[in-house]
């Protein structure tokens, strides 16, 4: 009798040890996982943050490529606002994103993420252009603002960058 009780006890001793084994590996594994998961998203949003800042500067910076393409849209290779004679964003440029037409039609989106942009007057408030699409309210997104003149007023980009 003695020595089948003793059995029993290792039995249970090395169910004991299997179950701590088990959860403590299971707990180390979702821990490793979730870490893992937190620096994706940290690197992610690294990149989609970069991006925004990226584009913000070359819609300001740069008259696109052609440097005439508001002369005829099929010709547009690379987006720029600015004006090629002189520092401001270009009226032309940015009438076709106040016509819903155009605006619907340039849907702007990098073959890796979505964007919407805008340029607001920063005295008047006034909503000069938008193009994109808006992305939802629960979507995580990177934004990026950037000033430039616009008919004697100072505007402000604001581009908006999500997967």
């Amino acid at each position: 009798m003695f020595h089948s009780g003793t059995r029993a006890y290792l039995q249970i001793d090395f169910i004991i040890a299997m179950v701590l084994f088990f959860s403590f590996f299971f707990s180390i594994t979702t821990y490793i996982n979730a870490k893992e998961k937190m620096e994706e998203d940290h690197i992610t949003n690294l990149l989609e943050q970069a991006f925004a800042n990226d584009y913000c500067e070359s819609l300001i910076s740069s008259p696109g490529l052609p440097q005439n393409w508001e002369e005829d849209i099929t010709t547009l290779v690379a987006l720029g606002l600015k004006n090629s004679t002189n520092e401001n964003l270009s009226t032309a440029k940015l009438a076709y994103f106040s016509n819903d037409y155009y605006a619907n039609l340039l849907t702007f989106s990098s073959e890796m993420y979505n964007l919407d942009v805008t340029i607001l007057g920063l005295t008047t408030a006034t909503q000069y252009a938008h193009f994109g699409a808006r992305a939802a309210s629960t979507t995580m997104r990177a934004s990026s603002s950037c000033y430039a003149n616009y008919n004697d007023e100072v505007v402000q980009v604001l581009v908006e960058v999500w997967k």
